[in-house]
């Protein structure tokens, strides 16, 4: 602390700011973050503006801060820097306000006929925003069909709901991670996901239960199991299955 030299003036310390700490060195004043928020831009913003701390406060049971003259929350409203910084911060929270009103929007068109299972479409457009894109996800039928095609064949418990959405998320991430597809040892040529074959030949579960089932043990044991010998992670995988869904899955192995 003996990098900060006592003032050799007092500053004007209110008793509401002096209680956010106690002295350590040099003179009693308040921290940047408190001055950066009053100013409306932020912290790194106001350190760039090359102020020199007037002191070190310390709150109990936390590291010591360095504070400044409590007078550079009035002083500095309308100096040019803290303008064009705070400028800068509504515009950024302006580009995130927009894009958080497009994911809603995304939201709203894939979950249009099937209001039942919104939240299953808010956590895929969350998920995969990136690397998907917007009109990666409403182009085409994939992201709007696949998701209720695989909710409706799991057929979750009411207490299995958010589980259930988790799993039907990562099937989707991963299909759109080309690189995990697998690939033939002979041609080199690369299969894609046995879910999306279900989804391109519009499967239904009842023709074709068991290629459900190996899509929903494949997700879970990756969720789930992945740190463990594969066929013990099916195994657990399956009696995960069987308690989240309702339905009656032929047996495993």
């Amino acid at each position: 602390m003996s990098n900060v030299a006592p003032a050799e003036k007092e500053y004007q310390v209110s008793k509401e700011d002096a209680a956010w700490g106690r002295l350590i060195a040099g003179q009693q004043g308040i921290s940047g973050s408190r001055i950066a928020e009053t100013l409306g831009i932020t912290l790194q913003a106001f350190l760039n503006m090359g102020f020199q701390p007037c002191g070190v406060m310390k709150i109990p049971y936390q590291k010591e801060f360095k504070v400044y003259e409590a007078t550079l929350r009035e002083s500095l409203n309308d100096h040019p820097e803290v303008v064009k910084a705070r400028s800068r911060k509504t515009g950024a929270k302006s580009g995130f306000q927009a894009a958080e009103t497009r994911r809603k929007k995304c939201v709203g068109v894939l979950s249009n006929k099937r209001p039942d299972i919104e939240e299953l479409y808010e956590a895929l457009v969350e998920k995969l925003w990136n690397p998907a894109s917007e009109k990666d996800l409403l182009d085409g039928s994939l992201y709007l069909e696949l998701p209720a095609m695989l909710w409706d064949a799991l057929q979750p418990w009411d207490c299995c709901e958010d589980e259930a959405v988790e799993i039907i998320v990562d099937i989707l991430w991963a299909v759109t991670k080309m690189r995990t597809w697998k690939v033939d040892e002979n041609t080199k040529e690369q299969h894609e996901p046995l879910v999306l074959g279900i989804w391109r030949r519009d499967v239904k579960i009842d023709a074709d239960i068991e290629a459900y089932k190996n899509v929903f043990l494949a997700a879970i044991r990756h969720l789930k199991f992945d740190d463990i010998p594969k066929y013990e992670g099916r195994r657990r995988a399956w009696e995960e299955l069987k308690d989240m869904s309702q339905r009656s899955w032929p047996k495993d192995g």
